[in-house]
């Protein structure tokens, strides 16, 4: 072989051989995770329970691994975590008596309780009646839900009250409250704040289902000028039946399903995390750039931005729960902001609990 063509062949097995081996590549080492996760555990073996439904608790563990520790023993139907790094305080909802609305946990603290995060009357506003599928007669069929997102300064806090409006108030006031009315916000799935409190992403019904929320895209209301615009467009698979006419779009027929939510602001505010069929995702809050990250669901940024945490279903599923969509169990996974790496976080050895939500803290 010729030097010359000797040279480029060394060459190119050379970088083919980098490129295989680049660190940026490399699946992430969990010891070298830096911050904490608290996250939602379901205990795959406890059955749901008189007045509570479901049990989930709130856990905390080091993102580098560790045993859980439990947090709020007292509240045991948790859902829909926000972290607030300004306050170190995760707000949390906590959906059946007698600790029954959201709450607000100092995260630099080893408290086993946690304050009331409204006041009776906007709890009052934002909380939603949430009522299940009778499973067992012997089983509570409506819990509460209040999906409430503060800004990043605490002044202020958006969700959405009875008639789907997102509306934003003070959480220390009764005052006035503001709301936007031209889309119909989605319960299922917290509004975020962008970091400089100037724009509120979340889950809205398309105009073609403008009567309910079987289908919605993420939406981006400017606070100052109560301005929404549609940030994401991504069709599922197809509906499967002939929808009804209430299903229609620019004057035709939408034959696919849009379920694209779970909005999280990254800490640079340069990027929208969000949950779609197709897995979880981000998008520059413009519109541009989107990318599907990974397979999986609830994507939550690493303090500085660099990681993502999501959950995936896990590799055995339980069986004979009485809700059925709890025949899945979810195992914690971490990769890179740009999808690269993606490693699964060892959570319990006993392989009992499911992780129903998850934030990443300092």
């Amino acid at each position: 072989m010729p030097v010359d063509r000797w040279l480029v062949s060394l060459f190119l097995t050379l970088s083919l051989a980098a490129c295989q081996s680049s660190p940026s590549r490399a699946p992430i080492a969990p010891s070298e995770l830096e911050g904490r996760f608290f996250l939602i555990g379901r205990n795959l073996t406890t059955p749901p329970q008189p007045n509570i439904g479901v049990v989930q608790y709130l856990y905390e563990m080091p993102a580098s691994g560790g045993p859980l520790a439990l947090r709020l023993p007292e509240y045991k139907h948790v859902s829909d975590l926000s972290w607030y790094p300004l306050s170190h305080r995760l707000a949390l909802n906590n959906r059946a008596d007698p600790h029954r609305g959201l709450f607000l946990l100092d995260t630099n603290s080893d408290a086993s309780d946690a304050m009331a995060a409204l006041t009776p009357s906007l709890d009052a506003i934002y909380s939603q009646v949430i009522r299940l599928p009778p499973p067992s007669t012997e089983l509570p069929l409506t819990t509460y839900r209040t999906q409430v997102a503060f800004s990043p300064d605490g002044s202020r806090v958006a969700g959405f009250d009875h008639a789907g409006h997102v509306c934003v108030a003070s959480p220390e006031t009764d005052g006035a409250i503001h709301c936007e009315e031209s889309v119909l916000g989605c319960v299922g799935s917290t509004p975020s704040w962008s970091p400089d409190g100037h724009m509120i992403a979340f889950a809205g019904a398309i105009k073609a289902d403008a009567s309910s929320c079987n289908l919605f895209e993420l939406y981006v209301l400017d606070v100052a000028s109560y301005t929404v615009r549609q940030l994401t467009d991504i069709p599922g698979p197809r509906i499967g039946y002939e929808p009804d006419g209430s299903v229609v779009k620019r004057g035709e027929v939408l034959d696919r399903w849009h379920k694209t939510n779970k909005p999280r602001w990254s800490p640079d505010g340069q990027w929208i995390a969000f949950t779609t069929y197709a897995g979880v995702g981000r998008i520059h809050p413009d519109g541009t750039g989107m990318q599907i990250l990974a397979k999986g669901t609830g994507g939550t940024w690493s303090p500085d931005g660099t990681m993502i945490a999501y959950r995936v279903p896990g590799k055995v599923q339980p069986k004979g729960i009485l809700y059925p969509r709890y025949n899945i169990s979810w195992t914690l996974y971490v990769s890179r902001a740009d999808g690269t790496g993606a490693t699964e976080i060892p959570i319990d050895p006993t392989g009992t609990i499911s992780v129903e939500d998850v934030v990443w803290t300092n």
